[in-house]
């Protein structure tokens, strides 16, 4: 992990939250993320507690509250009278609730990606464009080299030299489940590297 325990105690709490998640879907257990930060044990649970994130039982995710509480009232209130709901309310996080994630991980960075989409001049269905370029990816086979750069074989995947920042940015939630198989599939590169080639030919092609 590239990024140090000072800067990730910079970061806004939810794009902690974001990283540590999407650490946890790649196989990371919160104690290897802690240990890889070198920061105090509890400083994760603490700090995510203490803004209203929870982890979800089920999913292993760290979610906010009022999320969890909103999913486990949707699922008992067709078979339990008003004061059950109350109590599972209060419970937010047990087992058989069934969290949005994916949502609750993008929705307090919806301001951030509008700004981030309107600095970059995406249109309405830049989504579908930048899908499109991810798969025109799989396909690609030449490997380049630049002065700046080095290029793999089997993807013009590009390993940019300087420093790497955190970001998070909100997806359609099918491209999203597309390029995490995508990602898999192709392994041997890291996802930052594969997602800042597809970004840098996007903007080069409509500059």
């Amino acid at each position: 992990m590239d990024l140090t325990g000072s800067e990730f105690k910079e970061l806004e709490v939810s794009e902690q939250v974001q990283l540590v998640n999407d650490l946890i879907e790649h196989g990371y257990s919160v104690e290897r993320i802690r240990k890889s930060l070198d920061i105090g044990k509890n400083y994760i649970a603490n700090t995510f507690k203490k803004y209203g994130y929870v982890k979800d039982k089920k999913t292993k995710l760290f979610i906010k509250t009022t999320e969890a509480t909103v999913t486990t009232k949707n699922t008992t209130k067709a078979t339990s009278g008003t004061n059950k709901a109350n109590k599972d309310l209060q419970k937010p996080h047990k087992d058989h609730s069934k969290p949005k994630t994916l949502e609750g991980k993008v929705e307090a960075l919806e301001d951030e990606i509008k700004s981030i989409r309107d600095t970059l001049g995406l249109v309405a269905d830049s989504i579908i464009e930048f899908d499109k370029r991810i798969n025109e990816l799989a396909n690609t086979t030449n490997a380049t080299n630049t002065t700046n750069t080095t290029t793999s074989s089997k993807l013009n995947v590009k390993k940019l030299k300087g420093n790497k920042v955190t970001r998070s940015f909100k997806l359609n939630e099918q491209v999203q489940k597309d390029f995490k198989a995508f990602c898999k599939a192709n392994s041997e590169y890291e996802v930052g590297e594969i997602l800042a080639t597809a970004v840098l030919e996007y903007m080069e092609k409509y500059k």
